[in-house]
């Protein structure tokens, strides 16, 4: 099943000590390094990948999207804040999305519609190469199952299962 990596562009940026040192300088910059990554993970991993941007302050009243070496960028139309965005593509593309904000609600709204939530930290590793052995997200042993129990009733939830799985082809 392909994925669809939704990004919440800011939230990471701010989260990631290399774009943050970046943006310090001039935010086109960290937006430029944080495009420049993405669209190499696009080429490496092969998943669709959009990243949002806030608009909302000084955006177009229709927003903007354009696409660059693949990726899909979304800036918010005046008004309109990322966050809305992103849930409304969490919320058309259900399973098949894995969505990438340390906020909140958009996580949680996320986990609602079915989408796979990443911490921006966690997706941060991702792409600097960590091993994801070492990335859980949420301590995934601790949400059902160790995998040294045997059996139906010992095995974790088929969700959580899923959640694990997605979460391995990032």
């Amino acid at each position: 099943m392909p994925l669809h990596v939704i990004v919440d562009g800011y939230n990471l940026i701010h989260a990631s000590m290399l774009f943050e040192s970046a943006a310090r300088e001039d935010l086109e910059s960290g937006r430029r390094l944080l495009i420049q990554e993405l669209v190499r993970y696009k080429q490496e991993k092969g998943h669709s990948v959009t990243v949002v941007f806030d608009g909302w302050l000084e955006g177009s009243l229709r927003g903007e999207t354009r696409y660059e070496g693949g990726v899909r960028i979304v800036f918010s139309r005046q008004g309109e804040q990322a966050d809305a965005v992103i849930k409304r593509l969490a919320a058309q593309l259900g399973e098949k999305a894995v969505v990438v904000s340390s906020d909140r609600e958009v996580f949680s709204y996320a986990q609602a519609r079915g989408s796979l939530p990443v911490s921006s930290q966690d997706f941060d590793m991702i792409l600097a190469g960590a091993d994801q052995e070492v990335l859980t997200g949420e301590d995934w042993a601790d949400r059902g199952g160790s995998g040294k129990k045997k059996g139906p009733s010992k095995r974790p939830a088929r969700k959580l299962r899923k959640e694990r799985a997605k979460f391995r082809k990032l």
